[in-house]
């Protein structure tokens, strides 16, 4: 009957088990930095014998055992316990609540039959930030906050300007003090969004043109594979002028490879430079590529077996500390098929860095692109945000909201 039940749970459902002596997960899309240990762990459990190499991080708070023939996505009570994590249990509710170090935020285990467990599908992507928000003000003063919203509600929605100025209506139990730390504590209120939201036209936008172009057009080009979770890129890292160039793989197949690259050939060629020479090791995908990109008017520089490209590998140590950096500063667990857009903007931010061995100042995104960066204008959200984003789908003068939910 347990078999049964733990086999019911779906590849997103995760269980808390006071019985397991190690987590073990069957999903790797809940798992970040995939890698192999040392020695193999064999686990008995109800669903038979399992025996991996394969670890992975989860939440950033515990490590577990990957195997996708598991019987469901595992996590060891007693570990968690040993490793500091807080862990309650309300006898009224029925519910384990788990609170990771250095977290103010609980995740909440419900009972579903007798096992407890939590959809990572629903994370509360706003909920840590709250927390945070409501730490800032007393008790009373949030009790006031929410009867500010349950005030602008029952008025049907009136701006937050226009309530302390409503007048014609008597008692109203709340100050324009009350409302304003609403604001900073939910933030703006989302019916209100995607009830008005009008399109403002946009400001004249002055692209700040470089008054001159550097003089290296021709560029040697260093690339490499790296993975994050599995998930494989191509980087490219063009020299002197140090731009990295990141491209999705769906696999490491030669194919693949070529199309990458030629990708990222068009991008260089739009910007009126030129690649002279191709460095790099002895990926199988690429060294398959030598003749044909030989035949193109391309010097191959090929390194040798267990060699590296130094410029590239440093690059890819770059990028990969960014992306965990992101990482552990969302509120929630990234999607897996969001990963590669958390790449291609690591990639943009390290090229916004001015190069250290260049005596110039400048960066190498504006040396590629020819235009400068405006942090009000190109950096008003950073990735993860949450944005409501005004629908142009739709008639204005419909019902429909006028503004989506979005991740930036």
């Amino acid at each position: 009957q347990q078999f049964i039940a733990v086999a019911a749970l779906d590849d997103f459902q995760v269980m808390m088990d006071n019985g397991a002596t190690c987590g073990v997960f069957k999903n790797a899309q809940l798992l970040h930095n995939l890698r192999m240990v040392d020695r193999p762990c064999i686990i008995n459990g109800i669903g038979g014998k399992l025996e991996t190499q394969t670890v992975g991080d989860f939440m950033g708070m515990t490590t577990v055992y990957y195997h996708p023939d598991a019987l469901a996505n595992i996590l060891s009570q007693s570990t968690l316990s040993d490793e500091g994590h807080q862990i309650t249990y309300n006898h009224r509710m029925q519910t384990f609540h788990l609170v990771p170090v250095g977290s103010n935020h609980a995740i909440e285990f419900k009972r579903h039959g007798g096992l407890y467990c939590f959809d990572t599908r629903a994370p509360d992507l706003v909920a840590t930030s709250v927390a945070r928000n409501k730490q800032r003000y007393t008790k009373r003063e949030i009790k006031r906050a929410e009867e500010a919203r349950r005030v602008q509600k029952r008025l049907g929605y009136p701006s937050d300007e226009r309530i302390p100025h409503m007048t014609t209506v008597q008692n109203i139990p709340v100050t324009r003090s009350d409302i304003v730390r609403a604001k900073q504590i939910w933030g703006p209120h989302r019916a209100l969004l995607r009830g008005k939201m009008r399109l403002k036209k946009p400001p004249a936008v002055i692209i700040d043109d470089l008054d001159w172009k550097p003089t290296e057009i021709v560029q040697d080009m260093a690339i490499d594979v790296f993975f994050i979770d599995g998930d494989g890129y191509l980087l490219s890292v063009l020299s002197p002028l140090d731009y990295s160039i990141s491209t999705h793989l769906k696999n490491r197949e030669t194919d693949s490879i070529r199309s990458a690259l030629n990708h990222q050939f068009a991008l260089i060629n739009e910007q009126d430079y030129t690649v002279r020479a191709i460095m790099c090791d002895g990926e199988g995908g690429v060294l398959a590529l030598y003749d044909e990109l030989r035949d193109q008017g391309y010097v191959i520089n090929p390194f040798g077996a267990g060699e590296h490209v130094p410029v590239v590998e440093r690059k890819i140590d770059t990028l990969k500390g960014r992306i965990r950096s992101c990482l552990m500063g969302l509120d929630y667990q990234l999607m897996f098929s969001l990963l590669r857009y958390l790449v291609e903007y690591a990639t943009i931010m390290v090229n916004l860095e001015p190069c250290s061995k260049r005596e110039d100042p400048t960066s190498p995104w504006e040396l590629f692109h020819g235009r400068k960066i405006d942090y009000k204008r190109h950096l008003k959200l950073a990735f993860g945000d949450y944005a409501e984003v005004k629908e142009l789908r739709h008639k204005s003068n419909s019902m429909n909201a006028r503004s989506q939910p979005c991740i930036a």
